[in-house]
């Protein structure tokens, strides 16, 4: 088991960032397939852009939080696995004359 120690607080920042502006992208999909409001060009840019602001500071927030917590009490424990480097094998290759 390793162990999660502290997380890069930008790191966190932007990927929340990328992912609330994706799910702002997906609620106004959603708004122009309702047909429930009516909005301009203005809100399709602003709302993405609020929305990778607001995951921004949430995740900048989040990172600060689970770094102190995590100084405390330990990180979170994960289980990695390492994946071998592909070796070529000869005999992934060959075909056998068994029926099917």
């Amino acid at each position: 088991m390793q162990e999660i120690r502290r997380i890069g607080l930008l790191s966190l920042a932007k990927i929340q960032a990328v992912l609330m502006a994706i799910l702002g992208l997906f609620g106004i999909v959603g708004l122009i397939l309702a047909k429930k409001s009516s909005f301009n060009a203005v809100v399709l840019i602003l709302v993405p852009v609020s929305y990778a602001v607001i995951g921004f500071v949430a995740g900048a927030i989040t990172a600060l939080i689970y770094n102190i917590v995590a100084r405390f009490i330990g990180g979170v424990k994960i289980e990695l696995e390492s994946k071998k480097e592909y070796e070529s094998d000869e005999s992934e290759f060959t075909q056998t004359s068994e029926p099917l």
